[in-house]
């Protein structure tokens, strides 16, 4: 009877970074454009700096090729995009099948539009709130992903979005706003007895 047996190399470095999913150093990459996946990946080594050769650093091409990939890798951290047309599972489903896989999740995507505020609330709500994820990063926020990949691979809290609140603006009905609400009503009655329409 022949049996194949794999030896387990020592991994001495699972003992330096206190983490509670895998352990691995792999990073998992998802998108769906090689210009997303080398960005990201050039985002990730930015955040391991002189670390990086630690690491190894995996990508996959959309949604099904991500997840055989995750599968097969066991990353502790996968990193991918949102939305993905025609490339396997996506958005949410996408990151619930990762986070059942137990890696941690960052979704860098910028598919939420407004303010960048409002997308940034947007993203979390729906990414972090509804479907689990560790991280949802507004793509144009490079050190928010920079600072969140650094956080989670040296086992620290992930940063947050700090959000401005909204400007507390007084109602028409409000006595320091009426002459707003004058002009307006002028112009409405201006408009309407003009026989423009």
């Amino acid at each position: 009877m022949n049996i194949n047996s794999t030896k387990t190399p020592a991994q001495p470095h699972l003992n330096r970074v206190p983490v509670s999913f895998k352990g691995d150093k792999d990073i998992l990459v998802i998108d769906d454009s090689d210009c997303g996946i080398n960005s990201t990946i050039e985002d990730v080594k930015s955040a391991l700096g002189s670390k990086a050769d630690g690491y190894n650093i995996h990508a996959a091409k959309g949604g099904n090729e991500g997840l055989k990939k995750a599968e097969d890798v066991k990353p502790f951290l996968s990193i991918t995009a949102y939305n993905m047309p025609r490339l396997g599972p996506q958005r949410g489903e996408l990151i619930k099948e990762l986070k059942q896989l137990g890696t941690k999740v960052i979704v860098n995507t910028h598919n939420w539009y407004g303010n960048a505020d409002e997308a940034r609330k947007a993203g979390m709500e729906t990414c972090e709130g509804v479907y689990g994820a560790d991280k949802y990063v507004y793509q144009p926020d490079k050190s928010m992903l920079i600072d969140s990949i650094q956080a989670i691979t040296e086992g620290k809290e992930i940063p947050t979005y700090i959000f401005q609140e909204k400007p507390n603006i007084p109602s028409t009905n409000s006595s320091t706003n009426n002459q707003r609400g004058d002009w307006l009503d002028r112009v409405i009655d201006f408009i309407l007895n003009a026989n423009i329409f």
